[in-house]
């Protein structure tokens, strides 16, 4: 179930939904509509799971990747923890990016592969 419209008019912080009898309203799921009209569809365990732009496409993230309405998308390979190491165009043509995991507070790497730009990116 997607809740109804909520439109603060000003930051209010943290904000508690009730529905007509005063009942605590807690969804799994509920969309926000920035200012501009841009509609996220958010998850409370999955976090975003669609963003609908103002002129009609829309992306659709998940577990595997990110997808446009008009075909394009990165697809995410992940490990067995699911991190994610490595991402690239459904169509194999596009750059990928590779990342090497390590544990918190050591050096990690991020190979960009593309047949016209390859190059890495390391933090110590």
């Amino acid at each position: 179930m997607v809740t109804a419209s909520f439109a603060p008019s000003a930051d209010t912080g943290n904000v508690e939904l009730i529905d007509s009898d005063f009942h605590v309203l807690n969804p799994q799921q509920y969309r926000y509509t920035t200012r501009d009209g841009t509609v996220f569809l958010i998850d409370k365990a999955g976090g975003v799971q669609k963003v609908q732009c103002t002129n009609g496409p829309a992306l659709t993230v998940g577990p595997n990747g990110i997808s446009h309405d008009a075909g394009q998308g990165v697809l995410f390979a992940r490990d067995a923890a699911g991190r994610i190491t490595s991402s690239r165009s459904p169509s194999r043509t596009a750059s990928c990016i590779q990342f090497e995991t390590r544990p918190p507070g050591t050096r990690f790497t991020v190979t960009f592969q593309s047949a016209s730009t390859p190059g890495a990116l390391a933090r110590e």
